[in-house]
C-alpha cells in the first residue's frame, strides 16, 4: 500500500530567485550608504577663530622658549625637538620622575592642542568668567601652555596648580624648568595667568623620588621665579592640601589635569583605572586614597585627563608626526560634520521596508 502523503509535493524555493532579492538588498543597502556619506558636509566649528588665534599664541610661547633656550644653549637637536619648540627637554635629569616616551611629547607640542581645549570648552557649555583648574606636573609644558592659551582666549579664568618634576623629554632641564618658562612667558605677556600653587612633584608630590640634588634645583628655582613651595610628608597630606586649596576657590567649572602627578591620580590602584580623556561621570576607585580627579569628579566637577597624548589627539583630529610647524586652521579639530538627519532616517526606513520585504517573499 502507498503512502499517501509519499506523493505530497513540498514547496522547494527558487535559491537563484531568492539570490537575486538579496542581492539587490546589499546593493540597495550600499547606494544608501554612499549616498549618505556624500552628503556629508565639512563646516568650520562655531569657534574656529577664537581656536585658530589659541593655536597662534600658543606657537608664540614656543619661539619664545626655544629662543631663551637657545641663549641658554641648552636646545635639544632637530630630532628630539622637530619644530623648534623649546618646550621638549633631556631625558634625564636630577629632576626627571619617570620615564617618559618621547613620541607623546613631540605629539604634545602641536599648537592645535589649545584649538582642541577650545572645542572642548564649547562641548562642555563653559561660560566666561568661570573658575577652570589646570593642575599641571612639568611632563608635557605645551599642553599647559596650550590649556592656559585656550582659557585665555575663551574667557575663562585658569588657577593654575603645578609641580616641578617631569618625566624625560619633559621640562626637566635644570637651567630652564617649567617655572622658568612660564615666568618667562608671562613677564612677555604671553599669558596672563601663572601658577599660584606649586609642589615638587615626583613620589608623594614632596620629590622624595628625585635623583641627588634634584630638591635644590627645584628650591632654586622656585626662589627666582617667586614661588612659596608646598611640601607635604605624604601622598594623602598632599592630595588633602590641594583639595582644601580648591576649595577656596570660585566654583570650579572644569578641572584640567595635564601629566601625571600622583595626586591627580591617587596611588596605583586608582591610577591605573583612570582613562584619559573627557570625565562626565563619576568612577569609584575602591582604594583608601582616591586622587583629585576621583574627588571632583564625584561632585559633579568635569575633568580633562590628558595622559595617552598620541591616542587622544588621533581620536580629536590633532597630528601625531610633525616635522614642521603647524598652519593653525586646518586640521580635523577645527571642522564639525553635518550629517545629512533626514536622509539618515529615510534610508533606514527604505532598508527596513526592503528588509521586510525579502523576508515575506514567497520564493
Amino acid at each position: 500500500m502507498k503512502n499517501p502523503f509519499s506523493q505530497k509535493k513540498v514547496y522547494q524555493p527558487d535559491l537563484k530567485l531568492k539570490n537575486h532579492w538579496l542581492y539587490a538588498l546589499a546593493a540597495l543597502c550600499v547606494f544608501l550608504l554612499l549616498w549618505n556619506v556624500s552628503r556629508i558636509e565639512k563646516q568650520p566649528h562655531p569657534l574656529q577663530q577664537d581656536m585658530i588665534t589659541a593655536a597662534h599664541r600658543t606657537q608664540e610661547i614656543f619661539a619664545s622658549l626655544y629662543a631663551k633656550k637657545k641663549e641658554l644653549n641648552i636646545t635639544p637637536d632637530a630630532e628630539l625637538d622637530p619644530t623648534q619648540s623649546g618646550a621638549i627637554g633631556i631625558e634625564f635629569s636630577a629632576i626627571t620622575t619617570t620615564v617618559g616616551e618621547l613620541r607623546a611629547k613631540q605629539t604634545s607640542i602641536n599648537p592645535d592642542f589649545a584649538a582642541l581645549f577650545l572645542r572642548w570648552f564649547y562641548e562642555l557649555e563653559l561660560r566666561k568668567g568661570q573658575c577652570v583648574v589646570i593642575h599641571a606636573s612639568a611632563s608635557f609644558p605645551a599642553l599647559t601652555f596650550a590649556a592656559i592659551s585656550a582659557c585665555e582666549v575663551y574667557g575663562v579664568v585658569p588657577h593654575i596648580l603645578s609641580s616641578v618634576g617631569a618625566s624625560s623629554f619633559g621640562a626637566n632641564q635644570p637651567e630652564f624648568t617649567f617655572w622658568d618658562m612660564e615666568n618667562l612667558v608671562f613677564e612677555k605677556g604671553l599669558v596672563k595667568h601663572k601658577t599660584e600653587y606649586a609642589t615638587y612633584g615626583g613620589q608623594n608630590d614632596n620629590g622624595s623620588s628625585f635623583w641627588d640634588g634634584g630638591m635644590e634645583i627645584s628650591q632654586k628655582a622656585a626662589a627666582r621665579n617667586g614661588l612659596d613651595l608646598h611640601i607635604p610628608n605624604d601622598l594623602q597630606t598632599a592630595i588633602k592640601q590641594k583639595y582644601d586649596y580648591l576649595q577656596s576657590l570660585p566654583e570650579i567649572a572644569l578641572f584640567i589635569n595635564i601629566g601625571g602627578n600622583q595626586t591627580a591620580l591617587g596611588d596605583n590602584v586608582c591610577a591605573e583605572e583612570q582613562a584619559p580623556g573627557v570625565i562626565n561621570t563619576f568612577h569609584f576607585c575602591a582604594s583608601e586614597t582616591p586622587g583629585l580627579i576621583h574627588k571632583l569628579s564625584e561632585r559633579g566637577i568635569p575633568v580633562l585627563h590628558l595622559l595617552n597624548i598620541r591616542d587622544l589627539a588621533i581620536a580629536n583630529g590633532v597630528a601625531i608626526e610633525l616635522q614642521q610647524n603647524v598652519e593653525p586652521g586646518k586640521a580635523r579639530v577645527y571642522f564639525v560634520l553635518k550629517r545629512p538627519n533626514g536622509l539618515i532616517v529615510f534610508s533606514l526606513v527604505v532598508i527596513l521596508f526592503a528588509f521586510t520585504f525579502v523576508l515575506r517573499a514567497k520564493l
